[in-house]
């Protein structure tokens, strides 16, 4: 669950910042850093089920 808390919450920050100041480099930013959030979190999530279903059955 971290990589959704650590990378993507600080990037919904950054969108919440560049939309309240009518910035567009910010939004970009926390876009990047929320779609890597997801992505980290997907990737731990398929190692996690490779390694350790195998292990637990």
């Amino acid at each position: 669950m971290w990589p959704l808390v650590f990378p993507s919450g600080i990037g919904v920050g950054q969108v919440c910042y560049g939309a309240v100041k009518a910035k567009k480099e910010p939004i970009e930013r926390g876009k990047a850093l929320i779609k890597m959030g997801f992505g980290l979190f997907i990737l731990i999530l398929v190692i996690f089920k490779l390694f350790f279903s195998k292990i637990l059955f």
